[in-house]
């Protein structure tokens, strides 16, 4: 049966795909390997200097009859589903993964390929970028701008923080303890390389503040984070993040007024701000004393 339903999948996909063309690059090998299923290598279609290259899935449905017979199958049906498109330019591939699939997004065509050398503006027009992404929960895609950024300039603070931060979230995030523990010390692997090349970063002490809140002694712990957001508030009055977290710390110890001065620095800094205003409420509703 696995022979026939693959048989029928081939004759219908050289209908109207090339599939293979020696996996139009053996590079995408890989990518290949990341889906689980049949897949295929679409037609490629270039649009000036850019190559698109869709990658595509048999998915076979039901008819109703015991399953993984001759019957239901013709009286279900298939249809090769879309699931990325490789867009390749200049020596380097993008993955557009559709429909939820999770792959890595940027890496080279090949392992021996040298990272290509960008302007300064360029290099930050990327970290920016990779500001965005962690913004917005995309910490895979920040963690592998951040990534490419330091093979470009190792000695750079901020990059080091923010790959930090990414380590962080992905620590946050990952359900198993394993992975935690591991993607928590690089969070603060990258933390301390970033204050070995500038001290008072503030990226870096923030972030690691938040960490340390995460972290029991002698690693971490709250006196260890008000050392952090106090050396990060030395450098930068107006940073809303260690504002945020040293509000956070006084409301747990029961220090209220303290807690309120932090959260109201943050409102003038950020009338908007709608964490401060929803703590700064229920503080004055006075929930907490």
């Amino acid at each position: 049966m696995k022979r026939l339903t693959l048989a029928i999948f081939f004759i219908i996909l050289f209908s109207f795909t090339v599939y293979g063309q020696e996996l139009y690059f053996e590079e995408l090998e890989d990518v290949i390997s990341r889906f689980s299923g049949e897949i295929a290598v679409g037609e490629a279609v270039t649009i000036e200097d850019f190559t698109i290259v869709p990658l595509l899935r048999l998915r076979v449905f039901s008819g109703g009859s015991k399953p993984g017979t001759l019957v239901d199958w013709f009286a279900g049906g298939f249809e090769l589903e879309p699931v990325a498109m490789v867009v390749i330019r200049e020596g380097d591939f993008k993955i557009f993964s559709l429909n939820g699939t999770t792959l890595p997004t940027l890496f080279p065509l090949a392992e021996d390929e040298q990272v290509k050398d960008l302007s300064k503006e360029e290099q930050e027009d990327l970290f920016q970028e990779g500001v965005r992404k962690l913004e917005e929960g995309k910490i895979e895609e920040a963690k592998e701008i951040f990534e490419y950024l330091l093979q470009l300039r190792p000695e750079n603070a901020d990059t080091h923080a923010f790959l930090g931060r990414a380590y962080a979230k992905l620590a946050e995030n990952v359900p198993e303890m394993e992975k935690k523990i591991q993607y928590g010390m690089d969070a603060f692997r990258e933390f301390s390389k970033a204050l070995e090349i500038d001290p008072d970063n503030p990226y870096a002490l923030t972030a690691r503040g938040y960490a340390r809140l995460m972290v029991p002694p002698p690693l971490g712990g709250a006196d260890l984070a008000i050392e952090d957001f106090t050396r990060a508030l030395d450098g930068d009055p107006e940073s809303i993040e260690a504002h945020l977290g040293m509000a956070h710390i006084y409301v747990s110890r029961g220090n209220y007024e303290k807690a309120r001065e932090h959260y109201q620095m943050v409102i003038e800094l950020d009338p908007d701000n709608q964490r401060a205003i929803k703590e700064l409420q229920r503080l004055e509703e006075g929930d907490d004393q």
